[in-house]
């Protein structure tokens, strides 16, 4: 378990409200609870076709899961720069049925262009002071 030194460490690490937000394409959300790191990605998606629908969410969900992986590894050098311990975390698959969802937010009858809220969902569990 963290101590609270090392939860407000991780927590202005993770911050990302108030004008210190990722990038304007896509943006990574990331919740503390208990013992427990929860990353949500989301960006929009513009599928031109339906038959060419599968092969893109493919790529996005690739992107996704290397920027998830990216915030972590900069949260983990930025914990042991600012904390002087290393950030120990083990993904877990409590949410591998839930991980991705697509979200219809634009269709139009006379356009083939639909746009969607992709979304990509990651559970960390924290191992710091366990044994």
């Amino acid at each position: 378990m963290l101590s609270s030194n090392e939860v407000a460490i991780l927590g202005n690490i993770l911050n990302s409200s108030w004008g210190r937000g990722n990038s304007t394409t896509y943006n990574c959300k990331a919740t503390l609870e208990g013992s427990k790191l929860k990353i949500m990605y989301s960006t929009t998606a513009y599928f031109a076709s339906e038959r060419d629908m599968y092969w893109q969410q493919q790529q996005i969900a690739n992107e996704a899961a290397a920027r998830i992986a990216d915030l972590i590894k900069q949260s983990k050098d930025q914990f042991k720069e600012k904390s002087g311990s290393a950030l120990k975390l083990q993904e877990t698959d409590s949410q591998a049925l839930n991980r991705d969802s697509l979200e219809l937010v634009n269709a139009s009858m006379n356009n083939p262009r639909r746009i969607f809220l992709y979304r990509r969902f990651a559970c960390f569990e924290i191992l710091n002071g366990s044994e």
